[in-house]
């Protein structure tokens, strides 16, 4: 297998990760992806609006259920 293959295998299976997250979470797969976007150390909404590239307004909707059930806090 070359790094080529493996590297899709890996994306693969952390998509499949991020899927059974969002399942067992009760939340969707584009909360799920916020929620793995966000460092420990935290980041504004207009950066991780435009590290996942969907508009701040979305990405506050997709906020405020996570903060809802208190996966996040907002600063």
């Amino acid at each position: 297998m070359n790094i080529i293959e493996l590297s899709n295998d890996f994306c693969q299976n952390h998509l499949t990760c991020i899927r059974r997250a969002s399942n067992i979470l009760h939340i969707t797969y584009t909360q799920a992806m916020c929620l793995q976007a966000i460092p420990f150390r935290g980041i504004s909404q207009a950066e991780l609006a435009k590290k996942l590239n969907i508009d701040i307004s979305t990405l506050s909707r997709n906020l405020d259920k996570l903060v809802k059930l208190k996966l996040v806090d907002k600063k």
